[in-house]
C-alpha cells in the first residue's frame, strides 16, 4: 500500500482502499495514516464518511473536514471554492473512510489541484465504481488474512496472546473455518468467546452452524441494502443456488428472469459482494450466509414461502432450466408446452421411455425435440437413460448441435436423419450395450470429430465410408466386438486418440498408423502383440492390458514423448533395462525444451526398484540431508520411482490374472528455476496413496504438508495420485515442489527420490 502512494513524489496522489464488508479498510487506513501523518502539514481522517454525513448533511461535513485540517473551529466556508482556495498551497493527508456516495468525493476532494504538493487522499469504500469513477490514482484491494495472520488475530481477542491456549486450538481452528479470513468475523467471535469454557464454546460454533451471528450480519447487510430489487435478486440467487456455478450458464437464467445480470453482476463484483474465478461465480461464506439469512427471514414459520422456494403455485412460464437427474420419470408431459424462456434440460431418468414434444420450447439449447425444428440447440444429454430404445428423428437441419450423449441409453441404432446435425462434434455412445451399427450417411458428418462407442458389445464391424470424416481425431472403442478396423482409417490425418483396449476380437499383430498426420497421436491403446511404427512426435502410449504386448520401440527417439503406460502388460520382459539410457535421453532434452512439468513418467509390470535409483525407502516418504554446495550448474533433476501392490487396491478383482500385480512407477521432473537450489539444505518426498484413478496436478503449500497424510488428505487429493518434495533451506524459503501425478491407483507404494543425475553428470 506505502509503494502505491509513492511517499517521498512531489505529485498529488489520490489511492483507493477497496474491499468488502469487515475486511479491515479502516483498521488498514488508520495504520498508514499513524505511520506517515509525520511528512505533512496537517492530517484528517473522516471515519464513517456516511454516517455523517447523515447527521451533519454537506455543509457541515465540509466544515468538520476543513476544521481537522487548518485547526480552526470559527470557519467561515463558502462551498467547494473554499476547499481549493483553503488548501492550494497546503501539504496534507486525507483519509476519508467508508464512501457510499460519488458526491462525497465530489464535495471534499473534487481534484487533484485542489491540493498542494505531496498531497495524499485515500479513499475506502465497498464500492470499486466510485474511486473508478472519481479518477483516483490506484487501487489497492483487501483480501482476506491468511491462516497465521487470521489465527494470531482471533487469539489477540480470544486470550489476549499471539496464540490459542493449548486446549483451544481445535476450537480455534474451526472458528478459522467459519470466519474464512474475515478480520471482523475474527474480532467478534474472538470478543466474545474470551473468557468463556471449553464447553461454552462448543454450543456458540453449534449454534453458528444454525444461527449466523447478528453483529457479523449487520455490518455485512449494509452491502445487500445497498443494491437495487434487480441486483438484491440476483445475489439472492447466487448466494441460494449459484455459487461456483459457471457465469455464462447462470447468466442465462438470470437473463430468463428479467433480471438484467450483465449489469448487475458488475455492480455485485464491484461492491465486494461476489468475485469470479475461473469463470466461475464465488462469494465469501459469510456472505452467502448473510444471504440465505435474508431469505429465511421472508418467512420464519412456513419455509415453503421462502423467496427461494418451489411453491405450489409455481409459475412454469418462467422456467429457464429444468434440471431432473436420477429421476424415475417414464414421460414429462403429454402434448405441446409453450416454454418459450426454457434453455436447458436434463432428465437422466432409467425410465424414460420416450422424449416430450418440445416444439412448443423454441428457445432449448441443450437436450432434444421428439418434433418440431429447434435451430438453436447445441447440446442433447440423455446419459444413462437405459430404457430409451429409439432416438426420434430429426426434423430440419440442426447445423447448431456440437453434442450428442447417447451413453448408457437402450439405443440399437442411430436414424439416417442424423446427417441434418452437419455440425455434430461428438458422438458419444458409450455402454450402449444393443447398440449394432451406423447408419451408411455417418461420413455426412462431417464435423465430427470424436466418437465414442466403448463397452458397445453388439458392434462387430465399423463401416468403411467413415474415411470422408476429414476432421475425425479420436476415436475409442474399447470393450466392444470389433474384429477389425476399416481400411479408411489411414485417411484420418487428424487423427489423436485411437482406442481398443480389451476388443473381444482377434488382435491384429501389428497396426499402421497415418504417416501424414498434422498432429501427434496422444493417446494409443490396442490389442496388439508389438508396436512397430509409431509418430515421431507421439506425446503419450496408453497399453494398459494388453497382455499381448511383446515388443516395443526404443522410446528415446520420442522427444515429445511423456507418458508411457504399459499396466499388465506381463510379457514385457526387457523393457527394464533400457530404462537408465531412457533417463538420460529424457533428462538432456527437457532441460532443453522444458518440454512438460514431468516430462517422462511410466509404469509397467515389476516388483522392485531398479538399482540405479539411490535413497531408497520403504513406506510413503523418503528424507534427504544434503552436504554443503551439494548443487550445481549440471544438476538436471529428480528421478522417482515406487513399486504399487495392486492386492490392496478396493474393488479390484484379480481372481482371473494368473501373473504377478505389482508394478513399477517411475517418473522425471526438472530442477524448477523458480526455486533457489542451493539454499536447499533438506529434501522431503512423500508419494500419496489414493484409490481412485483421476489425475489432479495440484501445488501445495507449506500448511498442506502438514497434512499430507492418508487419514487427513483433502477430497481434491483423495482422488489423485500425487507426489510432492518439499524443500527446506537456510533462507525463508520453504517451498514444495509438487510433480504431476500420475493416473494410476496406488495403494501401497515404495517411494524413491534419487541423485541420480547428480552424480551421473557432475
Amino acid at each position: 500500500m506505502e509503494l502505491l502512494l509513492c511517499i517521498e513524489s512531489r505529485e498529488v496522489r489520490m489511492v483507493g482502499i477497496w474491499g468488502m464488508a469487515g475486511i479491515g479498510k479502516t483498521t488498514l487506513a488508520k495504520a498508514i495514516c499513524q505511520h506517515i501523518s509525520g511528512h505533512f502539514e496537517a492530517c484528517s481522517f473522516l471515519e464513517n464518511v456516511g454516517d455523517d454525513l447523515e447527521k451533519r448533511g454537506f455543509l457541515g461535513l465540509e466544515e468538520k473536514f476543513l476544521s481537522q485540517l487548518l485547526e480552526d473551529r470559527n470557519l467561515n466556508i463558502k462551498g467547494l471554492s473554499s476547499i481549493k482556495a483553503r488548501l492550494h498551497f497546503k501539504k496534507v493527508l486525507i483519509v476519508i473512510d467508508d464512501v457510499n456516495s460519488s458526491k462525497i468525493l465530489k464535495v471534499l476532494v473534487g481534484k487533484h489541484d485542489w491540493f498542494g504538493q505531496g498531497s495524499r487522499i485515500i479513499v475506502t469504500t465497498r464500492n470499486k465504481h466510485l474511486l473508478v469513477m472519481h479518477g483516483v490514482d490506484e487501487v489497492y484491494e483487501v483480501r482476506k488474512l491468511n491462516n497465521d495472520d487470521a489465527l494470531e488475530l482471533f487469539s489477540h481477542y480470544a486470550f489476549k496472546q499471539v496464540h490459542p491456549q493449548e486446549d483451544y486450538v481445535e476450537l480455534s481452528k474451526c472458528v478459522m473455518v467459519y470466519a474464512q479470513g474475515l478480520p471482523l468475523a475474527l474480532k467478534v467471535l474472538g470478543s466474545f468467546l474470551f473468557s468463556k469454557s471449553k464447553h461454552e464454546w462448543e454450543s456458540e460454533l453449534a449454534k453458528l452452524r444454525r444461527i449466523p451471528n447478528m453483529e457479523i450480519q449487520d455490518v455485512l447487510q449494509v452491502s445487500f441494502y445497498g443494491l437495487d430489487d434487480k441486483e438484491r435478486d440476483i445475489f439472492l440467487d447466487i448466494a441460494s443456488f449459484f455459487k461456483g456455478e459457471d457465469k455464462d450458464y447462470v447468466m442465462k437464467i438470470l437473463n430468463g428472469c428479467g433480471f438484467f445480470p450483465d449489469i448487475g453482476i458488475r455492480v455485485l463484483i464491484e461492491k465486494s459482494l461476489i468475485t469470479i474465478l475461473d469463470n466461475r461465480l464465488m462469494m465469501h461464506d459469510l456472505l452467502q450466509e448473510m444471504g440465505r439469512e435474508i431469505v429465511r427471514q421472508t418467512s420464519l414459520k412456513e419455509p415453503g414461502k421462502h423467496s427461494r422456494s418451489l411453491s405450489f403455485d409455481f409459475n412454469s412460464k418462467c422456467l429457464v432450466d429444468l434440471s431432473m437427474p436420477y429421476s424415475h420419470i417414464k414421460q414429462l408431459w403429454k402434448g405441446v408446452k409453450v416454454l418459450d424462456k426454457l434453455k436447458f434440460m436434463e432428465l437422466s431418468s432409467k425410465q424414460l421411455t420416450e422424449t416430450p414434444d418440445f416444439s412448443g420450447i423454441t428457445n432449448l439449447e441443450r437436450y432434444f425435440p421428439s418434433s418440431g425444428k429447434l435451430e438453436s440447440l447445441q447440446i442433447l444429454i440423455l446419459s444413462g437413460c437405459s430404457k430409451l430404445e429409439k432416438f426420434p428423428e430429426i426434423r430440419g437441419y440442426m447445423e447448431h448441435l456440437s453434442e450428442l450423449y447417447l451413453d448408457g441409453t437402450a439405443i440399437k441404432e442411430l436414424p439416417s436423419s442424423i446427417e441434418y446435425a452437419s455440425g455434430l462434434v461428438l458422438l458419444d455412445l458409450k455402454n450402449c450395450k444393443k447398440f449394432r451399427s451406423f447408419p451408411t450417411c455417418i461420413h455426412n458428418l462431417k464435423s465430427l470429430e470424436t466418437l465414442i462407442f466403448s463397452g458397445s458389445l453388439e458392434s462387430e464391424d465399423v463401416q468403411e465410408n467413415f474415411g470422408n470424416l476429414e476432421w475425425f481425431k479420436k476415436l475409442y472403442s474399447n470393450g466392444t466386438a470389433i474384429r477389425g478396423m476399416p481400411s479408411s482409417i489411414s485417411l484420418f490425418r487428424n487423427l489423436v486418440v485411437l482406442s481398443f483396449g480389451g476388443c473381444s476380437g482377434p488382435p491384429s499383430l501389428s497396426w499402421s498408423l497415418p504417416r501424414r498426420s498434422s498432429h501427434s497421436i496422444d493417446f494409443l491403446l490396442l490389442s496388439l502383440q508389438a508396436l512397430l511404427e509409431l509418430p515421431s512426435s507421439i506425446q503419450s502410449i496408453d497399453a494398459h492390458n494388453c497382455t499381448s504386448l511383446e515388443i516395443i520401440p526404443n522410446q528415446s527417439i520420442y522427444k515429445s514423448l511423456y507418458h508411457a503406460s504399459f499396466m499388465n502388460c506381463f510379457k514385457l520382459m526387457e523393457y527394464q533395462s533400457s530404462l537408465e539410457t531412457l533417463f538420460l535421453t529424457v533428462a538432456m532434452d527437457a532441460t532443453q525444451t522444458d518440454f512438460h512439468p514431468v516430462p517422462f513418467n511410466t509404469i509397467l509390470p515389476g516388483s522392485g526398484i531398479p538399482d540405479w535409483i539411490g535413497h531408497q525407502s520403504t513406506g510413503c516418504e523418503v528424507n534427504i540431508k544434503l552436504s554443503p554446495n551439494w548443487f550445481n550448474s549440471n544438476f538436471l533433476g529428480f528421478a522417482l520411482s515406487a513399486v504399487i501392490d495392486f492386492n490392496d487396491m478396493p474393488h479390484a478383482n484379480h481372481a482371473d490374472l494368473s501373473f504377478q500385480i505389482y508394478h513399477v512407477w517411475l517418473a522425471y521432473a526438472p530442477v524448477s528455476s523458480s526455486i533457489k537450489w542451493h539454499e536447499v539444505n533438506h529434501i522431503q518426498a512423500s508419494f500419496l496413496m489414493i484409490t481412485h484413478m483421476l489425475p489432479v496436478i495440484k501445488r501445495f503449500t507449506p500448511e498442506d504438508l502438514k497434512t499430507l497424510r492418508e487419514d487427513s488428505l483433502p477430497q481434491i487429493l483423495r482422488e489423485s495420485t500425487d507426489t510432492a518434495i518439499q524443500l527446506k533451506g537456510n533462507s525463508s524459503q520453504n517451498d514444495i515442489y509438487s510433480l504431476a501425478p500420475g493416473s494410476f491407483a496406488a495403494l501401497r507404494s515404495i517411494l524413491d527420490l534419487s541423485s541420480w543425475y547428480a552424480t551421473l553428470v557432475s
